[in-house]
């Protein structure tokens, strides 16, 4: 998908001037959903700022959830397997921490597998991107660095965490085994989890992990799901 959305600066701001208007970067309203999470169940009001972490970040503005919280004031850290997408965030989010890596249960080296420099099923799960690429042979395949959320979290001394996203195609579950749960627990977790139905959902190993860390369940977006610190 091409950086095009630069171009509609223009028309956003028309948007915005529409009385109760609020703009949607996400690719299923998830940023619209978190507004109403975070407003009501932060200690301080959302336009006062917060810290997130967000795994898979893909592009600083298009399909972003982190981005309406960047506007409001927000900063974060944001990991995502391309370098071209590391570097727009370095470039129109500069008050973000933008790390080139995959996100892992364990630091070292792993398997990456791009379907383009920037693209929405770029993933670390092989599984997930012969599903994707359907025979095509449209795979790129290459070892890339890997890091834990534990490390990224020691490596930038964060104390506290407002909003972690998890969207690694496939991948979601390394990355919570990897995430310090004992050390230090976001207000609120969005994570990507497929499923034909929300039973399905709960069946997954992705969705106990979070529930069994201290977490429910509060809302979705098709295959989008958020949970919120007991």
């Amino acid at each position: 998908m091409s950086f095009e959305f630069e171009k509609d600066a223009a028309f956003l701001k028309r948007m915005q001037s529409f009385a109760d208007a609020k703009i949607c970067y996400a690719q299923q309203g998830e940023d619209l959903v978190l507004r109403r999470l975070l407003g009501r169940n932060m200690k301080k009001t959302i336009s006062e700022g917060g810290f997130y972490i967000d795994c898979g970040g893909y592009h600083h503005t298009q399909e972003s959830v982190t981005r309406f919280l960047y506007d409001l004031g927000w900063d974060g850290i944001v990991v995502d397997m391309s370098e071209t997408s590391i570097e727009g965030f370095r470039q129109h989010r500069p008050r973000d921490i933008a790390i080139c890596c995959a996100v892992a249960e364990h630091d070292g080296q792993i398997e990456g597998y791009f379907f383009g420099d920037v693209a929405l099923t770029n993933t670390c799960d092989e599984d997930f991107a012969l599903r994707m690429d359907g025979g095509r042979g449209k795979i790129k395949k290459r070892s890339i660095p890997a890091k834990s959320l534990s490390t990224i979290i020691q490596e930038h001394d964060v104390k506290e965490i407002d909003f972690l996203n998890i969207d690694l195609e496939g991948f979601e579950l390394p990355a919570l085994n990897g995430f310090p749960f004992d050390k230090v627990k976001p207000r609120c977790i969005a994570v990507e989890i497929h499923g034909r139905s929300i039973a399905a959902v709960a069946s997954t190993d992705v969705f106990r992990k979070i529930v069994e860390n201290g977490y429910t369940h509060v809302a979705s977006t098709v295959i989008t799901h958020f949970f919120l610190r007991d």
